[in-house]
Order: structure tokens, then sequence, then C-alpha cells
């Protein structure tokens, strides 16, 4: 016979689900949470850590961590708190003077707070390096990125309908120039181009032909070719996805890029690698990977230090993989044909991945693989593996999104890292650094960000 449940009990269980609904945010928000968004090395083994702290929508913080080589906490400060809007993290550099630069956007409610959210402006912020405010400017642009431009400001680049738009800020927050770029497009792409200047990437809206352009540091702009004033043609052949290109200084005043070629037919597939003088001219433009097994579209690059680069993709040959293939400064691949394995037999989810010069010719890359397991590997300018045949094992139960590396200016990197109990739902995030010799130096767990 089935027993009755008492009134009691049926009041005590009915009170445990309300505290559980609520612990969650209500209807499965997972509120509150801390998500990292940006880490950079402050060049003696410390780092600079950008994050924000969501309690609900409407709710949010963002702030700046900083942390000392040994791994104590500097200062940890609110630069902004969002009041009813909702608010998120575009970017962060450093002005090479131990200061941050940091950009959010800030969204307001059309109707109420559980409404939808429209752009309402960005801010750039510096904060020194004790963790104070210097200034704080409103830019009414959406998608700002921003850039060092070696003297202690930044340059400021977005996109619209009508093209590239870019704008340089000095030490003092001070607005120096603003510039039209044209050329419309979307995928906008930048990198610093070593003399206080940017180089600009994008995919051009109605042609399959990716378009490059240089900015340097007084405004102006540098790049055009017969019949097509807003940059440098680089073609690439169409196919069924979106292209990601990726790009990375020479160290010379021009830049190397690099792109995944997926067909429609699926096979062959390529990863392709190309370099683009300081004059706009381009150098050379080759294949690094052509086999018939296919690739991801997501692709990673970064330069050696010697004029050339080391190129990093999602790879099926093996099952699940990441390869490698390193260029000199002529384009030619220094290691095996087709590249180097980083890590194989992966599960069979697309690995988040990304990698930093390890300062001697080689890289160092971390992924966060389909187990939801987070690991680092240490490549060396021949492109033997340096942390042993899987690398080190830095977490476990990260979620689904981007991980953050810098180095660390001691030839080792830090790292930031989201987890949670579900690998979409992000609850705390960390920080680790490795030294080059692999070994974990801020504890076992790392470093837990607003604790």
């Amino acid at each position: 016979m089935k027993k009755l449940i008492s009134l009691s009990s049926i009041i005590l269980m009915a009170l445990l689900l309300l505290a559980t609904m609520f612990s969650m945010g209500c209807a499965g928000d997972y509120f509150p949470y801390t998500l990292v968004s940006s880490v950079s090395g402050d060049g003696s083994g410390g780092a600079i850590i950008a994050y924000e702290i969501d309690r609900s929508y409407g709710d949010q913080d963002i702030c700046i961590q900083r942390i000392g080589a040994e791994g104590g906490t500097l200062w940890n400060n609110v630069v902004f708190t969002s009041k009813n809007n909702r608010s998120s993290i575009t970017g962060m550099t450093d002005d090479g003077k131990d200061n941050a630069i940091i950009t959010w956007t800030v969204l307001t409610p059309e109707n109420g707070e559980e409404g939808r959210h429209r752009f309402d402006h960005a801010t750039i912020a510096k904060v020194d390096a004790q963790g104070q405010t210097l200034w704080q400017k409103d830019i009414y642009e959406e998608g700002t990125q921003v850039i060092n431009d070696g003297s202690g400001g930044v340059i400021i680049i977005w996109s619209t309908e009508e093209g590239s738009c870019a704008q340089r800020i000095d030490t003092e927050g001070n607005f120096l120039w603003e510039k039209y770029l044209g050329g419309s497009g979307h995928g906008l792409r930048t990198a610093s181009d070593g003399m206080g200047g940017a180089i600009l990437l994008w995919d051009n809206y109605d042609n399959h032909y990716f378009v490059a352009q240089k900015l340097v540091a007084d405004g102006q702009i540098l790049w055009a070719q017969e019949g097509m004033p807003e940059g440098i043609r680089i073609k690439y052949i169409e196919g069924p996805f979106e292209q990601k290109p990726q790009i990375v200084s020479d160290g010379s005043g021009g830049a190397i890029i690099t792109w995944a070629e997926v067909t429609s037919e699926g096979m062959p597939c390529y990863i392709w690698v190309l370099k683009i003088g300081a004059d706009g001219e381009v150098l050379w433009y080759d294949p690094v990977r052509e086999l018939t097994a296919l690739v991801h579209l997501e692709t990673r690059v970064v330069s050696d230090g010697s004029g050339g680069a080391i190129i990093l993709w999602e790879d099926h040959r093996q099952g699940m993989a990441i390869y490698a293939q390193k260029v000199n400064s002529k384009g030619e691949a220094q290691w095996q044909e087709n590249g180097v394995p980083v890590c194989v037999d992966l599960p069979k989810v697309s690995p988040r991945f990304d990698v930093v010069s390890s300062g001697s010719e080689g890289a160092i890359v971390v992924w966060g693989d389909g187990d939801r397991n987070l690991y680092a590997q240490k490549i060396d300018a021949v492109g033997r593996k340096q942390w042993g045949a899987d690398g080190v094992l830095i977490a476990t139960g990260i979620c689904h999104l981007p991980v953050k590396i810098s180095q660390d200016g001691e030839g080792g990197v830090i790292i930031g890292w989201t987890i949670g109990k579900e690998v979409h739902h992000p609850e705390q995030s960390y920080v680790q650094r490795i030294n080059p010799d692999s070994k974990l130096l801020w504890g076992e767990e790392g470093i837990r960000l607003n604790p």
C-alpha cells in the first residue's frame, strides 16, 4: 500500500524547490557567474586580468585584477557597474608602461529590464599600475577593437556598413584623429604593425577576396592598388563557409595572414599562409597543408620572432587533432610536410585553442577538448614537443568558451579559463601561470577570480 505524504513534507519539498530555483537565478539563468575576458602578462611574471561578474540581467560589473608573479593579488577593482543595463568587455591591451587600457559595450533595454537590449555606447578606460582609473571616454561606435600604439595610447578600429573606421587616442585620453578607411565587409581582424600603426583585414561583402589595409601612427592610409583604393586584394577560392582569416605582425611593418580553405566538395582542404610587406606587396602565398583529410575553418597564427610564423589548425587526418607548421621569412616550411601534430585523438568536439610565441622561435599552445579538459603544450623551434607526449593538464570541467593566453615575460605563459557544471553555463573563472618547464606556479587549481 502506498504511503501518504504529510502536509509538512510537501511544504518542505516546495521550499527546497524554490531555494534551488532562486540559487540558479530562476528559470535556469545560472546567475551569478564570473567570466574571464582578457589576460595580459605584465612582463615580469605577473598578470592583468579583465573579467565580468554577472549576478543577473542588468546587474553586471566590469573588473580588472592584477596578480603578482608569486600569485598574490595586488589589487582587484570594479571599473564599471551596469545599473540596469547590460555590459560586456570587448578588449584590453597594455600600454607598455604597466598600465592597462580596456574597452566594453553598454546595452540599454527597449521595454523593461527583461526585454530586448540595444547597443547604446562603448567605453574605453585607462587603469594605472596601482589599479586607479586615469581616464575614461565614451565612444558611440559598436564592435570596437583596440591596439597599442606603442606610445602609451591606442588605435581603436570598428566596422560600419560603409566600411572600416579608426581613431587614435593618446596616453592622456585625448582624441588625435579619426579616419574612414572605406571598403565594406565583415570579419574585421586587426594587428599592430610593430611601428605604432595598425594593419586591418576583412572579407569583402560581394567578392571572394580579403582586403588588407595599413594605417600608420599619424593616420595616413598607405595601401592601395589600381582600381581598388580601399586596400590590397587577397584572393581566395569560393567555398560554402564563411572565411575566418587570422593576421599577425611580421615585426617589420608588414603582416602574415593565414586561413583554411574548404571547398564545396569538402576535399581537398588547404591551410594557406601569405606574407604582405610593409609597402603592401604580397611577398609569398603558399599552402602549408594540402591533404585530402578534412580541416576546420579555425586557424591561429603567431610570429616566430624572425620574420616567419607558426600556424595552427584543427585537422581530422588522425581523428580530431591540432597540427602546426612553421614557415621562415621566405615562406618555406620548416617542419615536416603537412605539419606536426600538437595533439591527436581528441574527443569528437572541435577544440578551443590558442597560441603565443615561446620567445625562442617556438610556440606554446593551449586547448580545451571535448571532455572539458584544458591542456598546454610547448613546441620548440624545430617542431618537437617539450611538455610530454600529451601536454600538461591544467584544469577539468571547463566551459565551451574561448581560452585566454598571454606570455608572462619570462618564457612561460598565463592562461585564463572558465568552469561550470554544464559545458555552456559558466560559473567561475581561473588563471594559472606555467613556467618554461611546464610547472604550474599558482597552485594546482590556479587562482580563482573574485573569490
